[in-house]
Order: structure tokens, then sequence, then C-alpha cells
């Protein structure tokens, strides 16, 4: 739903697009706000699909992969909402910082490549 761009601004699920209540709308963007946080939206197209009982993280951009300046973003086989959200993060990290990523495989088992990355601390 959000990630830290620098400590004082995040990126964060564009809701303005889809179905949610405008109470989840107003509670969700106005904890950002009154953290002085600069809030900037991204494209989010998520898809109402289960697979095994896992919601799928198609559309969800915002689970890309973060490795020093270079953003690693998914993409899902749909060259609109795709080229959107690229040029969205070019705004966002810089032209040459973003690289598409096929990911539709992917994010059919619920996550993405910020999921696929993390490492499972052990106590």
């Amino acid at each position: 739903m959000v990630r830290f761009v620098d400590e004082h601004t995040v990126v964060a699920n564009d809701y303005s697009g889809i179905e949610v209540s405008k109470r989840f709308k107003d509670r969700f963007y106005g904890v950002l706000g009154d953290s002085g946080l600069d809030v900037l939206p991204v494209p989010y197209h998520p898809v109402n699909k289960r697979v095994d009982g896992l919601w799928v993280a198609l559309g969800c951009y915002i689970n890309f992969l973060q490795v020093d300046k270079k953003i690693f973003m998914p993409t899902f086989d749909n060259k609109v909402e795709d080229d959107t959200a690229q040029a969205r993060f070019e705004e966002i990290f810089g032209s040459g910082n973003v690289i598409p990523v096929p990911s539709k495989d992917v994010a059919m088992g619920g996550g993405v490549l910020n999921c696929l990355t993390w490492e499972e601390m052990n106590p």
C-alpha cells in the first residue's frame, strides 16, 4: 500500500480509480497526510480474483523491487496500464532507473517482486 522513497516521501497506491469506501480513502490518505509525509500516488489496478484461496497481486505496481537507485517494476501484460505505471515511476525515480519486469505469473501467487525478495529472519 505504501513504500518509502526517502525519509519525507512515500509512494502509495492510487485508490481513486477503484471501488473502495470513502471512509477507507479518507483514513488512508488522512493518516499519511497527517504524518507530514509527501504522498505520491502510483497506479493500482487490482483484480478481484483468488487462486488457491489467496488474492492475486495483478495490478499491484507498488510491489516493486528497489536495488540502490534502480526500480524493478512489475508489469502484468496490460500495455495501457503497464505503460501508465512506467511513466509514473519514471517521473518519480528517473527514466533511466525504471526497469519493467514481466510479473503476471508471479502475481498469480499473491505477491510480486518485493515479496519474492524478502528474507525470513529466524531468531
